[in-house]
Formats: C-alpha cells, sequence, structure tokens
C-alpha cells in the first residue's frame, strides 16, 4: 500500500508542477525551489537546503540571508512538513517573495506515513494550510484523496499568491464537503 500511494503522490505532485510550470517562465524575477528531493530542480530557478550541493544552504526556519522581496516565485513541494517550524517557515518565505506579486508553490502529505528524509514532523490538511498560509491568497488547493476514505486526503498541492489584503488575524475555516 505504501508504494501505490508513494506512487499516486509523485504523480499528483508532478502533474502540479507542469501545469504551474509554463506559468512561473513569465513570472519577472528569479525563482527559488527549497529542498528539491525527488525532482530536478524547477527550470532556472536557484535551490536552497540543509546539505551541500545546493545554490545556497541554509535553515529556511530561520533568517536565510537572501534578499528581502526577492523571489518572483518560491517551491517548496513536500518540504514543510520536514522543518522544525512550519510557521517560521512560511514566513521566511513570505519575507523573501515579491510582495503582491509572490508565487508559492507548496506542497505536503496528509494521510501518508512517516517519511525521510528525517524529520518527518507535520501533516497539512485543507484547514491547516489555510492557517499555515493565512497571509497569503490561496489560488488553488489541489487535493488527491485517498480511495475509498472521502475527506482524507493523501496529499495537497498549493499554489498562493502574496497578498498585501488578505492579512488577518482569524481563519475563516469553511466546512469540507463533498
Amino acid at each position: 500500500m505504501d508504494e501505490a500511494f508513494f506512487t499516486m503522490a509523485r504523480e499528483h505532485i508532478t502533474a502540479f508542477r507542469k501545469r504551474w510550470q509554463d506559468s512561473t517562465m513569465n513570472l519577472l524575477g528569479p525563482k527559488l525551489e527549497i529542498g528539491p528531493e525527488h525532482d530536478a530542480p524547477w527550470p532556472g530557478a536557484e535551490t536552497l537546503g540543509l546539505n551541500e550541493g545546493y545554490t545556497y544552504q541554509a535553515d529556511i526556519t530561520q533568517r536565510t540571508g537572501l534578499p528581502t522581496g526577492h523571489y518572483a516565485a518560491v517551491i517548496a513541494m513536500d518540504v514543510l512538513e520536514h522543518v522544525v517550524d512550519p510557521f517560521a517557515a512560511v514566513q521566511e518565505i513570505e519575507r523573501i517573495l515579491k510582495p503582491r506579486v509572490g508565487l508559492l508553490l507548496a506542497s505536503a502529505p496528509w494521510n501518508f506515513r512517516i517519511h525521510g528524509p528525517i524529520p518527518d514532523l507535520w501533516r497539512f490538511n485543507q484547514n491547516s494550510w489555510k492557517l499555515l498560509l493565512r497571509n497569503f491568497h490561496i489560488v488553488e488547493m489541489d487535493v488527491l484523496d485517498t480511495p475509498d476514505r472521502p475527506l482524507m486526503p493523501l496529499h495537497i498541492n498549493i499554489a498562493a499568491m502574496m497578498s498585501t489584503y488578505r492579512r488577518v488575524d482569524e481563519v475563516n475555516f469553511e466546512r469540507i464537503e463533498r
């Protein structure tokens, strides 16, 4: 079952990446991919990770030293479940994205076993994504349901834009129905 779910999740990410790659090519400004583990880095993107071999070696939950408001897009596919503080990571992503126009593409599993790279700490459902990205406008929430388990997503991809008008103290949680 793990192998089948893993394959479904990878196909879900690949389809999402393909859908968004063409539109991000036209964004003015550099792109940054955080920790590309499974896929080839985003075309033309700089990379950031904890280990050697990335364009920048840094922890996204800390101030990275990257310039404020510099990136047109940040890609973090299956990364945030592995960071110690996902809220700090999103705060740093907000800082380095271009104000009002920066695009975040992110994903994480929900109904999947603990996996590497270690640590694997978090799971984000539709409501947790809304809270985590409360300062963004969510453009697309691409949900892959677990077979035979409605309302238990296997994996979720997110496209979100920086937003100056959506800074909120509370997140409105809507009832999720199918």
